[in-house]
């Protein structure tokens, strides 16, 4: 049984819930069994994934944080790999998502 502990994609999905209706989830593919999972670890079978979106703007919160230099400069490198060109908001939500998955699993042992 796999343990969804290297996780190869992060990001939010249009999912379909049957008879036309649908929602929209943070998901997590694991790199090891490629199995979509929530954060909280339910599988979600890929033929009721529809498209990859983001979240309506509505439905962002805002948050302040304080980095030390050393993150910050990762982030920034991050970002720029990704092609977000240093603007972190394009990925800071898939960074704490990633982080708070990590973090819980760790909990849990």
């Amino acid at each position: 049984m796999c343990e969804h502990l290297e996780i190869e994609e992060f990001g939010t999905y249009v999912i379909s819930n049957g008879k036309e209706k649908e929602r929209i989830a943070t998901l997590l593919k694991c790199g090891s069994c490629k199995k979509f999972l929530t954060l909280d670890s339910q599988e979600i079978a890929k033929e009721r994934i529809s498209e990859r979106t983001s979240f309506p703007r509505e439905k962002m919160r805002t948050i302040t944080v304080n980095l030390n230099d050393d993150i910050y400069e990762r982030i920034n490198a991050l970002s720029k790999r990704q092609g977000a060109d240093g603007d972190f908001s394009k990925i800071a939500n898939e960074l704490l998502g990633l982080g708070l998955h990590h973090y819980s699993r760790s909990e849990l042992k």
